[in-house]
């Protein structure tokens, strides 16, 4: 049974919810059919690599032929958190894409480097929209927090992010909401 956790990512597809559950550093993907009112777990493909676990992350689901893969469309888990051996936490900043259609995770190389945590992402006209967020500079006398306004789009195909240059963005936000609508971005 699905755990109910914040900080962790979602999307829906075809009337079904799918739901990463990495609060304490999860790997494992799940998906709530909101026709039969039940979750199952999705197990990945037994030769599939697979990504670090992680909490505080963002996904999406990307249509078809966009996210890698063998062209079913996927959900793709961006950034987020992971916990190391020490009990200590690194910020993340890979991409991977789950074909819903075959199980399989497959790792999307993205550039530049771009370490985010309690950002937002969603999935529009084939690419991937991200908002905001958090991320943690560790230097030898102290640690360092930024919390940005930034928007960056990413296609799978081209494995870049490109910034947005715009002066009028919403505040400097984390653990915010995102979703599309009518072709807009909305952002609380």
């Amino acid at each position: 049974r699905a755990r109910g956790v914040p900080s962790a990512a979602s999307g829906v597809y075809k009337s079904q919810e799918y739901y990463n559950t990495n609060l304490i550093d999860f790997d494992d993907v799940w998906m709530y059919d909101f026709d039969d009112s039940a979750w199952s777990i999705l197990e990945p493909d037994a030769g599939s690599s697979k990504p670090p676990s992680r909490f505080s992350h963002t996904g999406c689901v990307v249509p078809t032929g966009a996210a890698g893969g063998t062209g079913g469309d996927a959900f793709v888990t961006f950034g987020g958190r992971h916990l190391d051996d020490s009990s200590s936490w690194r910020m993340m900043d890979d991409v991977w894409s789950f074909d819903l259609s075959t199980n399989i995770w497959t790792e999307l190389i993205f550039s530049p480097d771009f370490y985010r945590s309690y950002h937002s992402l969603v999935s529009f006209d084939g690419s991937m929209f991200s908002f905001g967020g958090y991320t943690r500079v560790l230097t030898p006398q102290q640690e360092i927090g930024y919390v940005f306004d930034d928007l960056f789009v990413g296609t799978t195909e081209g494995g870049q992010w490109l910034k947005f240059d715009d002066t009028e963005a919403p505040a400097y936000r984390f653990d915010h909401a995102c979703a599309v609508w009518e072709g807009n971005l909305i952002v609380h």
